[in-house]
């Protein structure tokens, strides 16, 4: 229960402080599409599915958990967290943050879309950030 408010709370605050404050000033939008990704996490190959991206909130699932988060399409800002199912104790969270790249788009070589970026995990004994990137 505390981890699934823990969670809320970083999501609220990441929002309010990297997407929240930017406007459109006649940026490009950056659509985020839904579906099935390739994640690469420190060495780790899996599944990124993102359920649905509204109103800048977004749902889905990364290694089998379900994860919540934000995405801003105007700076292609993305944010999510994942918490370790309850039955397995000690409880972690790792938080993903990460930006989209238009520019990979359309080519014979490049994925349509690509994200990057690092992520945390709050756990004890691991604090280290950690890159991973995700293609669709």
């Amino acid at each position: 229960m505390i981890g699934r408010i823990y969670q809320k709370i970083i999501i609220l605050l990441y929002l309010y402080i990297y997407t929240g404050l930017l406007t459109n000033s006649g940026q490009e939008i950056i659509s985020l599409p839904t579906g099935k990704w390739k994640i690469f996490v420190n060495g780790d190959e899996g599944e990124l599915n993102i359920d649905s991206v509204e109103q800048g909130f977004l749902k889905g699932t990364v290694f089998g958990s379900e994860i919540h988060g934000g995405y801003n399409d105007i700076s292609g800002h993305i944010f999510f967290s994942r918490l370790r199912p309850e039955d397995i104790f000690p409880s972690w969270t790792e938080v993903y943050y990460g930006h989209t790249s238009a520019a990979a788009k359309h080519t014979v070589d490049n994925p349509s879309v690509f994200m990057a970026g690092f992520h945390f995990t709050y756990a004890p004994r691991e604090k280290r950030p950690h890159g991973w990137y995700a293609t669709y």
